[in-house]
């Protein structure tokens, strides 16, 4: 296979087919998320904050407006019962949930309308706007995209439980009174903990690259869920070999991404820094409200920043996937190298999705 060409047509592709960027920022926004949290004792918060602190603050009105609300909110905060704060965490609970079904629904749509958009053009030569993407892209795939995740995922978090539980095991050593003991525990804890890393970064790049595949077969050849995990296990052990040199390949250019990345954002940085702080700023001026221009600065700043930065991100999206699908053209077609004749129900065809 010509490597180069992949890359080089997938290249091609996004920047002569501008519909694809849509759901490249769909995948680029709905990639992960986090959070943190903390609590008191004895079924209440209790926080004090220190007073003098405030009082530190330059004596300008600026500046004396956010001691008063740190100092007032610092108050509300004293003896709040847990059951003052469940409902906002049972709340903030269903909106983090409903958040992981929405950004779910998202992904899978966009990755099925770039499969799909990639194909077309591959196939046709002809390009769709994304109004014709997002008919493809909502369909019962995302539902099949959704079933291929889960079916895979759960073994392999049983896999990751299992593995780091026995890491743990040694560590047990480590408690008891006996000198040696704790050292052997200590040592053998850490080295099963790397062996387990180890074991997990192994399968979660074989588990990557066959979902890749697997789901490709889902949309493209208009395969069940477990067909196409077969169908792609059986596509990635006849072309491991190309497989593993793309692989190392896309590596390499994701780390070039994230390097050409770094400066992007520090720019962005910089400037959101000053349009948010000079937006701020003016709000102040104008309405003299210290927190209310620090919270809308604030908010301009995280949009002038998340905005950009998602949709290069997006970009880089669209490129990855774009190059995993043209693979996976290539793989449909005859070749010496790999023989799928003895693979059941795999016979290679190339599919070509008529517009709906």
């Amino acid at each position: 296979m010509n490597y180069t060409n992949f890359l080089k047509r997938a290249w091609h592709i996004l920047w002569h087919y501008p519909a694809l960027w849509v759901f490249g920022f769909l995948l680029a926004l709905t990639g992960s998320s986090g959070g943190s949290g903390g609590g008191g004792g004895q079924g209440s918060i209790n926080y004090r904050g220190n007073q003098t602190d405030f009082d530190n603050l330059p004596d300008t009105e600026f500046f004396r407006q956010i001691a008063d609300y740190f100092k007032n909110l610092s108050v509300r905060f004293e003896n709040i019962q847990f059951t003052d704060v469940l409902p906002w965490i049972i709340l903030g609970g269903f909106a983090i949930l409903v958040l992981s079904v929405l950004f779910t629904i998202l992904r899978n749509l966009a990755l099925t309308a770039n499969y799909k958009m990639v194909n077309h053009y591959e196939a046709t030569g002809e390009k769709v706007n994304w109004k014709q993407g997002f008919r493809w892209g909502w369909s019962k795939k995302i539902w099949q995209l959704f079933l291929i995740d889960l079916v895979v995922g759960l073994p392999v978090a049983a896999i990751v439980i299992i593995l780091f539980g026995c890491a743990a095991l040694p560590f047990l050593l480590a408690i008891s009174e006996n000198n040696a003991a704790t050292v052997v525990g200590i040592v053998a804890g850490i080295a099963l903990l790397l062996l387990a890393i180890l074991i997990l970064v192994v399968i979660g790049v074989f588990v990557g690259v066959w979902l890749k595949l697997a789901k490709r077969i889902c949309v493209l050849d208009e395969k069940g869920i477990m067909e196409s995990l077969r169908s792609g296990w059986k596509l990635m052990r006849s072309f491991w070999k190309d497989v593993l040199i793309l692989w190392l390949i896309m590596v390499g250019v994701q780390i070039g991404f994230g390097l050409v990345m770094i400066p992007v954002v520090l720019i962005l940085l910089v400037l959101s820094g000053l349009l948010g702080g000079g937006i701020g700023f003016a709000i102040w001026a104008i309405s003299q409200g210290a927190i209310t221009a620090i919270v809308i600065g604030f908010v301009l700043f995280l949009l002038f920043v998340s905005i950009p930065s998602t949709f290069a991100g997006g970009l880089g999206e669209t490129y990855f996937e774009t190059v995993w699908t043209l693979f996976f053209r290539e793989t449909q077609l005859p070749h010496d190298s790999a023989d799928l004749s003895d693979l059941p129900g795999d016979e290679p065809q190339l599919v070509e999705p008529a517009i709906a």
